[in-house]
């Protein structure tokens, strides 16, 4: 679980508290039990429409005039949290996709300061710009959009190996007057799982702390490798904020598209995919290879789909329903040619496992196996000749696929699949394993 708030509030919980009570202050026109809808005159368009969601299940919504203006008719009796907000997007006015806020407490703050900073760990600036540089172009679109980090923020760690710069955390002042900072954090994908992120993150909330400043670490609901990085930080959640997309805002007065769009639009990409695939195949040129108009196909979706969930998050079940979402993996599952793109998403469909078709999370899971050249777990993904890639465990195989609502192999299906030592053998096309290279699977 992760860390909450205590209920004996210290001083640190105190700044926190009152820094976000006052972002969320303002005359009350409805309350429910553990609900709260205030309006607040000073609001900008930019901020028109905040929510917060304690760990505790309490939820406040503020909004400015103008939106209030809107709800004059309404009984709001019959409305919910829920209800509210799903008012706000039938006129246009979207959310842009909530965000943990977690905070270090005063017990983990004393264990910081008196933290040795290992030597590789250290302070970047301007005359870091070519490691810098370096860095940013290794990261891929996806990374760079889901992090906040930037060589000029007001104080910026890097982690080296090598002489060369894997991640980096930087701060940026939040609120001056509560003395809250902001932190960011990305490491090079090849370099994650090896503890750098968290080293980072503790070098610069280290200094934020020495320099007076409570450090803020935000990272969206769906990312659970961030949220990891939080629990492992030792990081207490304060609560979950959202903020009016800017997509609905702005000097053009472009109105957001529903929801629903959002699950027609992904219908269509999914099935823009397979009536390419089809006539491909009818004309026989499928067999030589990826077809390159078949992967301009899955880049152009796979591009769209990365902007989708940049704005709901990953397309779950409660969001786009069950047909957009599965069209949704079938995108993710054909971008063949972006490892980074689909390993995020893989990452994203586990924060949000509940909410999606179990066996898209298999048959993703054993497709990025394949292209890594490793064993499958769920027996999804096939050879010529209808045999079985290899799997991690035979005798686990169908206790595996039931936990995924696939259906059981028969004994005979198992026992004629390809053998793990066989693995490098299966790779042996030159062209196949040029092309992986190429791309970044191998």
């Amino acid at each position: 679980m992760l860390k909450e708030k205590n209920l004996k509030r210290s001083t640190v919980d105190t700044i926190i508290t009152n820094y976000w009570r006052r972002q969320f202050f303002g005359k009350i026109v409805y309350q429910a039990p553990r609900l709260k809808l205030m309006v607040k005159d000073d609001l900008e368009e930019d901020e028109q429409l905040m929510t917060l969601v304690l760990p505790e299940g309490n939820k406040q919504i503020v909004i400015n005039r103008q939106l209030m203006n809107s709800l004059e008719t309404e009984d709001l009796r019959q409305y919910d949290f829920d209800k509210i907000i799903d008012f706000f997007e039938q006129i246009g006015v979207f959310l842009h996709g909530g965000d943990y806020l977690f905070y270090v407490d005063e017990e983990q703050q004393t264990v910081l300061k008196e933290l040795a900073i290992p030597s590789n760990i250290r302070v970047l600036t301007a005359a870091d710009a070519v490691h810098f540089s370096a860095f940013e172009q290794a990261a891929t679109p996806n990374d760079w959009d889901d992090a906040s980090v930037a060589l000029d923020h007001w104080l910026v760690y890097g982690a080296f190996e090598d002489g060369k710069l894997v991640a980096v955390a930087s701060m940026y002042p939040w609120n001056d007057e509560f003395q809250i900072a902001d932190i960011g954090v990305l490491t090079r994908s090849e370099y994650r799982s090896k503890g750098y992120a968290y080293l980072v993150v503790q070098a610069a909330a280290q200094a934020a702390l020495k320099m007076g400043y409570q450090p803020q670490y935000r990272c969206q609901l769906d990312n659970g490798a961030s949220i990891a990085l939080a629990k492992k930080l030792k990081l207490t959640l304060f609560g979950e904020w959202n903020i009016v997309t800017p997509s609905v805002t702005g000097e053009d007065n472009t109105v957001m598209r529903t929801v629903t769009s959002f699950a027609h639009e992904l219908i269509r990409m999914a099935d823009e995919d397979l009536f390419a695939r089809e006539r491909l195949m009818a004309e026989g040129k499928l067999s030589g290879g990826y077809h390159p108009e078949m992967e301009a196909v899955h880049r152009t979706n796979a591009a769209r789909l990365r902007q989708i969930i940049k704005t709901i998050g990953y397309p779950s079940i409660s969001k786009v329903g069950a047909k957009a979402s599965d069209d949704a993996w079938l995108i993710v599952q054909h971008a063949i040619g972006e490892p980074d793109f689909m390993l995020d998403c893989y990452e994203k469909m586990l924060s949000c496992r509940d909410d999606l078709n179990p066996a898209n999370i298999a048959y993703l899971y054993d497709r990025i196996q394949v292209f890594k050249e490793k064993p499958q777990r769920y027996g999804t993904q096939f050879l010529e000749g209808g045999i079985i890639y290899p799997v991690e465990d035979k005798e686990r195989l169908n206790v595996e696929r039931a936990r995924m609502n696939l259906p059981a192999l028969t004994a005979q299906e198992i026992k004629a699949i390809a053998a793990i030592d066989q693995i490098d053998a299966l790779n042996q096309d030159e062209g196949y394993v040029v092309w992986k290279k190429k791309v970044g699977w191998i």
